[in-house]
């Protein structure tokens, strides 16, 4: 079968930890699912037998995929063809059942008929069409439904950042170094959760381009003493005034709720700042977050303001949450000045008192 070959290349490069740079998460991830869909929808070719089947025989999520795909194909081809003729139902073995029920998934489930879902649904997709300023016309079969042109069109790719923001790209940009610490450290660069240069890559928003955020995760639930930290260190002094912070994902069962279940971990309980100045670290004054931490929001982001500091060195340190005890982090960037070198400054000065004198002279 021709879709083997396609199937054969999600499950490398999305599929499988090693061939996505270690972003697969679980066999309901979106990436190779999507992948797996479309596949079905292109190789079923508008039968809905062979899209169902593909479909299911592509793996992974293989109850949601042949059903979304199916369910276009049926979209596509009509519950009943042009004139009253047999559509969809002619290619399923048995008239199927009008039961909607999903008491069985859970204690809040749904018993009620698909003919009254299928109404729900067009309902809500007409309101959308008249209020992005297309219109519906005619009844019954003759129904027809206009959409503007150009009303629809898909959203631009977002490229990655060329670089870190703040104070990192600043001492760069200035031929200087910035090193990345943290209280679980690790330097894979061919594994997103490990690799620690990776909070000061520059991008802070992994959800269009597969990236995963650093997580201090190592299998055990003892946290440092004194808590996680990340930790930003310079080759020079800087004067630090703002931090933001772009929390990662907080992990948990895929199938079960955090908020009764308890999540595992990615988050912190509580954070502080601190500058290492003359080679030791001081709490900043007068610290103040944009947000309150939420154990259960994902990938929140969070400004830290401060007084202005003079260090070399600035790091978040907090209490990790969750059964496991470890925090996750996208990015981390840190905000202030660079202070110019004492002897620019006194140069800058000498010409300044040089020019004062010269004017009192009459400019000679």
């Amino acid at each position: 079968d021709a879709w083997r070959e396609t199937q054969r290349m999600l499950y490398d490069n999305y599929g499988t930890y090693a061939g996505s740079n270690y972003r697969y998460r679980y066999w309901i991830e979106s990436t190779v699912n999507t992948g797996l869909t479309t596949m079905a929808i292109l190789y079923g070719q508008g039968d809905f037998t062979k899209t169902v089947e593909i479909g299911v025989r592509g793996g992974y999520d293989a109850d949601c995929n042949p059903a979304t795909a199916g369910g276009l194909i049926g979209m596509i081809n009509g519950y009943q063809g042009p004139g009253g003729s047999a559509g969809i139902l002619a290619e399923l073995p048995s008239t199927p059942s009008d039961n909607y029920d999903t008491t069985i998934l859970s204690t809040i489930g749904i018993l009620t008929t698909v003919s009254q879902v299928s109404t729900d649904l067009r309902t809500a997709a007409e309101l959308q069409i008249v209020d992005a300023g297309g219109s519906i016309s005619g009844e019954g079969a003759a129904r027809t439904y206009n959409i503007p042109v150009g009303s629809i069109s898909a959203p631009p790719e977002k490229p990655d950042p060329t670089g870190p923001k703040g104070l990192v790209a600043q001492v760069l940009a200035a031929g200087g170094s910035v090193n990345v610490t943290a209280s679980i450290e690790n330097h894979n660069p061919g594994n997103d959760r490990e690799n620690l240069e990776g909070i000061i890559d520059g991008i802070t928003d992994v959800s269009y381009n597969g990236h995963l955020p650093y997580q201090t995760y190592d299998g055990d639930n003892a946290q440092p003493v004194e808590g996680d930290w990340y930790r930003l260190e310079f080759d020079r002094e800087v004067s630090f005034e703002k931090l933001i912070f772009y929390e990662g994902d907080i992990r948990n069962n895929a199938n079960l709720n955090p908020r009764s279940d308890g999540g595992q971990g990615g988050y912190f309980l509580d954070l502080i700042v601190e500058v290492r100045h003359d080679g030791s670290f001081v709490e900043v004054a007068n610290l103040l977050l944009s947000e309150e931490l939420d154990p259960y929001e994902y990938f929140q982001t969070i400004e830290l303001a401060f007084d202005s500091i003079l260090g070399d060195a600035i790091q978040i340190r907090g209490q990790a949450g969750g059964t496991r005890e470890f925090t996750s982090i996208v990015e981390l960037e840190a905000y202030g000045q660079i202070p110019e070198p004492l002897s620019a400054v006194l140069l800058a000065f000498g010409w300044m008192h040089l020019a004062l004198l010269r004017r009192r002279r009459g400019g000679k």
